[in-house]
């Protein structure tokens, strides 16, 4: 939790570049914590979407839509 909400604080702060590598970081230890659920978890699903918020602040809206439109589709999952 203290590393995602590092990251946060650098999106925030409009550090993106480093912000991305906190998350993606996290993303990489919740993979390892959740693997069994193949990215099916809200955990996961958070730091996708801080992800693509963090693309979206960057300017590259292609990728942070694809990346929320991967969210959706693990909550879809989730809460069907």
């Amino acid at each position: 939790i203290t590393l995602h909400n590092i990251a946060y604080i650098l999106m925030k702060q409009g550090n993106y570049s480093e912000s991305l590598k906190q998350f993606q970081c996290v993303l990489e230890i919740q993979r390892t914590l959740y693997k069994e659920t193949n990215d099916h978890h809200a955990d996961i699903a958070t730091t996708l979407s801080n992800i693509a918020l963090v693309l979206k602040e960057q300017g590259k809206h292609p990728e942070s839509l694809n990346q929320y439109e991967y969210v959706l589709e693990i909550l879809r999952k989730l809460y069907k």
